[in-house]
């Protein structure tokens, strides 16, 4: 199967480049990126080396509490609308869609309309870069990662694992991620922060999905990547690497937060709101990051 799908690949990479070719010849402009529901459907593209568009997409941090040294549990693109909670000494209070954050007032401006958009300050403590591509690169990626992950079903769980010997799930995230160009943080906690916050609603194939007290730790104790369909490939405890439907019973209960890793230069429109999407208030324990309180989101 491995060799049928490296003859595959070596096939239609001449095919790729005769339609980046043309694509170039053409002066192609893409006003909006492909609908990743359709992801699944496409016929497989080569692997090729991802090409990051200037200095990548500037961000912003979002932090579990108001403290600088807190838990990093995301990034908001420059211009997405936030929903403020609450203001707190340097930090407003936003929702995270399945969580509450704060990001630092200095990275939040006010525009005409009176609403709160991220604005972010180059040089920033809370500031950084995330890898961007265009449109054809970033769709080429996505489809790659689904026919390279599936390269390992079957593989064994190894507590700690990063290789095809054995992966835990954030070693098998950061595996097959690194597989076709994209750095990825070691842990599930630390993944977090490689990718802007998104809804559920609104998972695309290459996405990532973390789940709670799924282990001994309680906050992001496991991650998988979404692969359409409602469904993700992830490396389980009990089953090594596998596909799940994320609408199972053990995985909707858990289910914590997405994060989006492959960005394209089509800007975000989307804003987040003041109750999360799809969110029954008294569903959610994940009220306060100051709390403490872990708890489990019921979808």
């Amino acid at each position: 199967m491995r060799k049928f799908k490296r003859i595959r690949r070596c096939v239609l990479s001449a095919l790729l480049c005769a339609v980046v070719l043309c694509t170039s010849v053409s002066a192609l402009t893409i006003k909006s990126p492909v609908s990743a529901s359709l992801v699944p459907n496409i016929p497989e593209i080569p692997l090729v080396a991802p090409n990051a568009t200037n200095n990548g997409r500037l961000v912003s941090l979002v932090y579990r509490s108001q403290y600088f040294t807190a838990t990093v549990i995301g990034c908001l693109e420059e211009g997405t609308c936030v929903s403020v909670l609450k203001s707190t000494g340097k930090f407003y209070q936003i929702n995270c869609y399945d969580m509450k954050g704060y990001i630092p007032k200095d990275q939040v401006a006010v525009n005409e309309k009176g609403e709160y958009v991220v604005k972010c300050v180059p040089e920033h403590q809370s500031t950084k870069y995330l890898p961007s591509y265009t449109p054809q690169t970033a769709m080429a990626l996505k489809i790659q990662l689904r026919d390279v992950a599936d390269d390992y079903l079957g593989v064994r769980y190894v507590w700690g694992g990063t290789t095809s010997k054995g992966f835990d799930c954030s070693g098998y995230v950061q595996y097959v991620m690194n597989l076709v160009g994209v750095t990825m943080n070691r842990s599930a906690i630390l993944q977090l922060q490689d990718g802007v916050i998104i809804q559920k609603n609104d998972l695309q194939c290459g996405d990532l999905v973390f789940f709670s007290n799924t282990g001994g730790n309680g906050f992001a104790s496991h991650v998988g990547m979404y692969i359409g369909n409602g469904q993700m490939i992830h490396s389980g405890s009990s089953t090594g690497v596998v596909i799940s439907d994320l609408n199972s019973t053990y995985y909707a209960e858990h289910y914590m937060c997405a994060r989006r890793v492959i960005l394209s230069e089509v800007a975000v429109t989307a804003a987040i709101p003041t109750a999360g999407i799809f969110q029954d208030n008294g569903d959610s324990q994940w009220r306060d990051g100051m709390t403490g309180t872990l708890g489990l989101i019921g979808k």
